[in-house]
């Protein structure tokens, strides 16, 4: 039963994403992600995760902003890119929130793939 809560104000969330669509089953990239939510649905934000196949070797943790966000409250659906910032390229996320969880999928060019993330 979809629990309805709003995404308004600052929240913190931990989460993780996976690669289903490029051949990757079972590799989880795990992040950290401060959102913002006004009253209008804007959505804004960062996020941070340890460097797995994709970026910079000589990166440890990728620094990611949350921009083009929005966030409709009578569907409980969030969207938003995620741009990097080691060389600006975003991927696109698309959720639906159930209580203190968002769940839904992630696409760059022809790819997809699963994420999900809870509050803190």
């Amino acid at each position: 039963m979809n629990k309805k809560t709003s995404l308004e104000g600052k929240s913190k969330w931990i989460g993780y994403y996976q690669y289903e669509d490029l051949n990757r089953d079972g590799v989880i990239g795990v992040f950290i992600m401060n959102l913002s939510v006004d009253k209008k649905g804007v959505v804004t934000g960062e996020c941070d995760e340890p460097r797995t196949d994709f970026g910079p070797e000589a990166l440890m943790t990728l620094h990611s902003t949350i921009k083009d966000g929005n966030y409709n409250k009578l569907l409980n659906h969030i969207a938003f890119d995620k741009v990097y910032g080691y060389d600006g390229h975003s991927v696109y996320y698309s959720g639906v929130l159930d209580g203190n969880q968002i769940v839904g999928e992630w696409y760059i060019g022809g790819y997809t793939g699963y994420w999900k993330i809870s509050k803190m």
